[in-house]
């Protein structure tokens, strides 16, 4: 029976495990923006395609330019600074 028991504890814990990393998105190891951003992002946008194709002005509108900043950086897809022009 405590056998039993000790093969249940363990069997629950690797399930939870397993369950938890499988949530994991490209988003939670980006420094700086917390959970509750990130779920906002995927609530708002979907995924990671979506928010490459979105404006950079309406994502500052929902999460704010500190946080687009840093959004942006992380995908590498910063693109023109407000006082730069962009080359053809």
């Amino acid at each position: 029976r405590a056998r039993d028991e000790a093969h249940r504890f363990g069997i629950t814990f690797h399930r939870s495990k397993r369950n938890k990393a499988g949530l994991k998105t490209a988003l939670d190891s980006v420094p700086g923006l917390g959970g509750k951003t990130v779920e906002f992002i995927y609530r708002k946008f979907t995924s990671l395609g979506f928010i490459r194709k979105e404006d950079r002005e309406s994502i500052e509108v929902e999460i704010g330019k500190k946080r687009t900043d840093i959004l942006f950086n992380f995908l590498g897809n910063a693109g023109p600074q407000q006082d730069e022009t962009p080359q053809p």
